[in-house]
């Protein structure tokens, strides 16, 4: 169960969900809701998923969008030999680097988008309806969202960068 410390505790909280502090914008636009209130959640909108997959299938390059390794295709299969849980275990920590890059990018993109919208510059607080209305998700930005998550201007320029390892 993954909870603050400076949140009040519920005894029953731990029988609904294991992960009460789930919900997050998307971590690649930024435009709407995902997570969830379980490790099995996705850490991106559906949009970005699909791009995400988009990416798998034509360059072999994949965020990893699901909160457990598992929904990223890694595990560590602890009944096998030790240089198979290495792997694994370097596989996770990468995982976790990258994800930790997304966390940092969404609160940066979802910082600018906040910033843009010049009627909120006092407002502390924007409710998701609102945010939603004026960030519609779609395909076309969640593709610009990822091409500014990787600093391109073109998705085949990732191809390019992944193939010379750069």
């Amino acid at each position: 169960m993954q909870k603050c410390k400076c949140e009040e505790k519920f005894e029953n909280l731990q029988k609904l969900v294991d992960c009460p502090n789930g919900y997050l914008l998307c971590v690649l636009c930024a435009s709407t809701v995902a997570g969830g209130t379980s490790r099995w959640s996705w850490l991106a909108c559906e949009e970005c998923q699909r791009v995400n997959t988009s990416l798998l299938k034509r360059f072999k390059i994949n965020l990893p969008l699901g909160r457990h390794s598992l929904m990223n295709g890694i595990s560590i299969p602890f009944r096998r030999n030790a240089s198979v849980v290495e792997a694994g275990t370097k596989e996770v920590i990468k995982m976790s680097g990258v994800q930790l890059s997304l966390s940092d990018w969404a609160n940066l993109r979802a910082r600018e988008l906040f910033e843009s919208v010049d009627k909120w510059r006092d407002r502390e607080f924007i409710p998701l309806n609102e945010w939603e209305e004026f960030f519609p998700t779609s395909r076309k930005w969640s593709i610009q969202a990822c091409k500014d998550y990787f600093g391109v201007k073109h998705l085949t320029e990732i191809h390019l960068r992944n193939k010379t390892g750069q």
